[in-house]
């Protein structure tokens, strides 16, 4: 009876070992930023980008005032693109989308601003 009792807890703690390995070792991705969020806050900036200059100040404040009016800061938005780089199957649908919301305003297509890696920067 005790050898018994004895193998079945070690079964259960070498299963449970052995789950607890397997469900912890995959990545749990967390977007700082919710989808319908970030591509607002990326089509705002896009047509932003459209009517000054990136890197100057104006644009700078007008960036912060924008991504505030959406309840965004610039980091969450920015930390979002990182996340979207590194799982270009969910890069390209949201990339879609925002295609798309820059068409209805009749904005064009903005390209893409890609690095030799394949990453996407924000406007």
């Amino acid at each position: 009876m005790r050898v018994k009792l004895a193998i079945l807890v070690l079964l259960v703690l070498v299963f449970g070992v052995i789950g607890f390995k397997y469900y912890s070792g995959k990545p749990t991705e967390t977007f700082a930023i919710g989808q319908d969020q970030f591509v607002q806050a990326y089509v705002e900036l896009a047509t932003l980008a459209e009517t000054m200059p990136i890197g100057t100040p104006e644009y700078d404040r007008e960036k912060a005032r924008v991504l505030a009016k959406i309840g965004l800061q610039p980091s969450q938005v920015e930390e979002a693109l990182a996340m979207y780089n590194d799982r270009p199957d969910l890069w390209r649908p949201v990339w879609d989308r925002i295609q798309e919301e820059l068409s209805k305003r009749g904005e064009g297509a903005v390209e893409s601003q890609t690095d030799t890696t394949g990453s996407t920067q924000t406007p």
